[in-house]
């Protein structure tokens, strides 16, 4: 995926404001590979659409299913829409 440099410096600054326990894999893959989620209109949350949820530290669960509160997950489906 290409990204213009407002992106860039936008995902930097994401980055630089979280900690990520699996190292920011999802930009090392070209953000090819990414947990499935949903935008429900919800503003710093997605739904998770993931096998194992749980296993996330940024998933919350809700009623019978998870929301992802990953800045840079949530950033890349509401604003990249990936």
């Amino acid at each position: 995926m290409e990204l213009n440099a407002g992106q860039q410096a936008h995902i930097k600054n994401i980055k630089l404001s979280m900690e990520c326990p699996k190292g920011f894999e999802c930009e090392k893959s070209n953000f090819t590979k990414l947990p499935k989620v949903r935008d429900l209109g919800i503003t710093d949350m997605v739904q998770c659409l993931s096998d194992e949820p749980e296993q996330c530290t940024f998933a919350v669960p809700f009623g019978f299913g998870h929301f992802c509160k990953c800045p840079l997950r949530v950033y890349l489906a509401k604003e990249l829409k990936i």
